[in-house]
């Protein structure tokens, strides 16, 4: 209800109920409303680093193009005074701070700590002792349950991607049953049975702007890639290959100096964009070279000559989205395949939920393995060409007698089903792999079996990575 003493009364009146609650809380040297009177001189800063991090980096982006970095402790003197991000890079065996924003006040110090914590080794990686399940996603058919009255040879599957023609001869129809497809699914998502018979490491985030600033240069500084105003090029193996673009306006980092830097520092925990295949694969290569181990690629012809750090193969990719589940979603099965998909909503960011841009990683929640944002979010390379799966042989009939010839189950359980052993993909092929869905799609594109494709050159505001390992170096 209106008072009658008039808006005038009213905001006088919220404006002492602020008054008293800022008397009663008092104000945070961080403040960040302080007046524009306070911050218009120069002022200092002095950053501390903590003992052990020797390798860690600061960057500091202030007023303007205020702009400096970092690896030890400095006294910055004469800085503009106004608002400052300091961002910390990752060094191994500690877990960095988060990014800090602080207020840099007229002839004042500004401290500010690096707050590292110590951390286990591979606390960014989950470990995943072998896997056997069901890759892909059901085609949907009518299938007839039959009773052979004479001899035959096979049976025919109707509806089948793969065109399974079996014939029947002489039979009587006891059965008939449907299986619906899943909702979304496309023609190359053939369901197959897979072993994976070794243990591997996949990351539980993708890849974030900030990580990819802080390992990049790393990499320039050692010689490893290079810049221009507007991209980062490979320099490994006489490979010129272009890995990040920063002509677009929504990529959020640019180059200052030769170096990589944040353009846009409230994205710096957001996935990497706009980067490569070829981008995404060097950068699992620098955290090898990092750690004293072989990369994983010749940068010559881009095969794999390691298994160190590097893109998760497909069925590696699969098997971690899925978490031992069987449905669209690790989070449940799928039923609309549009944006209002609520068994989604809280395992991935999709056009139900995300709004006009991705998200910082990690936000939602985990599937069973621990892994974040394997729906949706941002499309992730992955190490794949793309091509047709490897579909092995309909298991035959166990009870056929010895004086017969073999003949195919009719019926047959998925543990029945012959499995495709560590499946190494296609030798060569045109795309790479793409997979996860991304923020601006429908339901449907986010499920754990659907597929996607690209050149390696290719880079857009929606791709990121995230990085897998056969075994992890030593602590």
């Amino acid at each position: 209800m209106w008072s009658n003493r008039g808006p005038i009364s009213t905001l006088f009146a919220a404006a002492l109920v602020l008054i008293l609650l800022l008397c009663i809380f008092g104000c945070s040297e961080d403040d960040l409303s302080t007046p524009e009177s306070d911050v218009s001189g120069i002022g200092t800063i002095e950053i501390k680093m903590p003992a052990g991090t020797e390798g860690a980096t600061w960057h500091l982006y202030g007023p303007g193009d205020t702009f400096r970095h970092g690896d030890t402790d400095l006294v910055l003197n004469e800085m503009p005074g106004g608002q400052y991000t300091i961002i910390w890079t990752a060094v191994k065996g500690w877990t960095n701070p988060m990014p800090a924003v602080r207020i840099l006040k007229s002839d004042a110090t500004l401290t500010i700590h690096g707050d590292y914590l110590d951390k286990a080794p591979g606390t960014n990686f989950v470990r995943i002792d072998g896997a056997d399940f069901i890759m892909g996603s059901d085609a949907g058919s009518r299938r007839d349950s039959v009773h052979r009255d004479t001899s035959w040879t096979d049976i025919y599957f109707k509806g089948t991607e793969n065109e399974i023609r079996w014939e029947v001869i002489d039979t009587t129809v006891i059965d008939t049953f449907a299986i619906p497809a899943e909702i979304g699914r496309d023609p190359d998502e053939s369901r197959h049975r897979v072993e994976l018979s070794y243990s591997h490491y996949i990351g539980k985030t993708e890849i974030t702007n900030q990580e990819f600033v802080e390992l990049g240069n790393w990499a320039i500084s050692n010689g490893h890639a290079t810049t221009t105003d507007s991209n980062m090029v490979d320099a490994l193996d006489g490979s010129r290959a272009e890995l990040i673009n920063f002509d677009f306006e929504d990529t959020p980092i640019d180059v200052q100096e030769g170096m990589l830097r944040l353009k846009k520092p409230e994205y710096a925990t957001r996935p990497i964009i706009e980067v490569t295949w070829f981008g995404a694969a060097s950068y699992c290569d620098w955290l090898s070279l990092q750690e004293g181990l072989e990369k994983a690629y010749d940068h010559d012809d881009w095969t794999l000559v390691s298994l160190n750090y590097r893109l998760p193969k497909e069925a590696e990719w699969e098997n971690a989205c899925r978490a031992g589940t069987k449905t669209a979603f690790s989070s449940g099965a799928i039923e609309n395949g549009n944006c209002q998909e609520p068994i989604l909503d809280g395992a991935g960011w999709y056009c139900g939920n995300a709004g006009n841009s991705s998200h910082d990683v990690g936000l939602m929640t985990a599937n069973d393995l621990g892994l974040f944002d394997m729906h949706g979010n941002v499309w992730e390379w992955c190490h794949d060409f793309y091509g047709r799966y490897e579909i092995p042989d309909i298991p035959l009939d166990p009870d056929v007698p010895e004086d017969e010839p073999p003949r195919p189950l009719l019926f047959y359980t998925d543990e029945e089903m012959v499995p495709v052993v560590n499946p190494p993909g296609p030798d060569e092929g045109t795309n790479r792999v793409i997979r996860s869905g991304r923020w601006l799609l429908a339901s449907a594109m986010c499920r754990s079996a659907g597929r996607m494709m690209g050149v390696p050159e290719y880079r857009g505001f929606h791709i990121g990575f995230r990085v897998a390992s056969r075994e992890l170096p030593a602590p």
